[in-house]
C-alpha cells in the first residue's frame, strides 16, 4: 500500500528478481551494482526476493523464466522509458534496440507455442 491508501498487486517474484539482477550484471561494461531495500512490504516476500538477488551476485545461475509475450502495453511502456532515459542509457540502449528485442520477443512468443 502506498501513502494514500492504494493497494498494488505486482506479480514480481523472488525468481524475476534474481533473473533481472543476472540480466544488470551481465550488461556490457555494466557499472557497481548497488541493491537497496526501500520497505514497507510484506516480509516474508522480502525475504525471500533478497535471497535470491544474493545468491545471484554471489555466483548462483538464475533459473530460467518461462516466456511471456510482450503485451502491447508492455511494448508502450518500455519505449517511453527508453524515450525518456535515452540520454542516461546511451550508448547500452536505444530505441531502436528496444524495438528490435521486442519484435524477437513477439516471434519466440509465436515460436515456444
Amino acid at each position: 500500500m502506498n501513502d494514500s491508501g492504494e493497494s498494488f498487486k505486482l506479480a514480481l517474484s523472488p525468481a524475476l528478481f534474481a533473473h533481472m539482477t543476472q540480466e544488470l550484471t551481465r550488461l556490457p561494461a555494466a557499472p557497481p551494482l548497488v541493491v537497496a531495500l526501500e520497505g514497507g512490504y510484506h516480509g516474508p516476500s522480502v525475504g525471500a526476493c533478497c535471497a535470491a538477488v544474493l545468491r545471484v551476485l554471489l555466483g548462483e545461475e538464475a533459473a530460467p523464466l518461462p516466456h511471456s509475450p510482450p503485451t502491447s502495453r508492455g511494448e508502450k511502456a518500455l519505449l517511453a522509458a527508453v524515450r525518456a532515459q535515452a540520454a542516461a542509457w546511451a550508448p547500452h540502449v536505444s530505441e531502436a534496440a528496444a524495438r528490435r528485442y521486442l519484435e524477437a520477443e513477439r516471434g519466440r512468443g509465436a515460436s515456444a507455442v
